[in-house]
């Protein structure tokens, strides 16, 4: 099965959901997930994610959850990626 590396950045909002009390489910293809705060640690800024699925596909499989996060939609990239890193 590919790998896809997803990644998308956003304006810190006050008042922004981030840290272990943000409930954070998505689709079970997910694999990692790492959500980027600001400097106080109190704001999601963005997130970084491996999804078991194509590039092409695996930006809508995160969408939800990065637009709960941000509070609106986010552009998110997808790449190619595999276990040490992108070839």
């Amino acid at each position: 099965m590919p790998l896809a590396l997803v990644t998308g950045r956003w304006r810190a909002r006050p008042g922004g959901t981030a840290g272990p009390g943000a409930a954070l489910s998505a689709d079970d293809r997910l694999r990692l997930l790492a959500v980027l705060v600001d400097n106080d640690q109190d704001a999601a800024t963005g997130l970084v994610a491996v999804v078991a699925a194509a590039p092409g596909i695996a930006p809508a499989i995160m969408a939800p959850l990065a637009a709960r996060l941000a509070g609106q939609d986010v552009a998110l990239t997808a790449q190619r990626w595999e276990r040490g890193g992108r070839r």
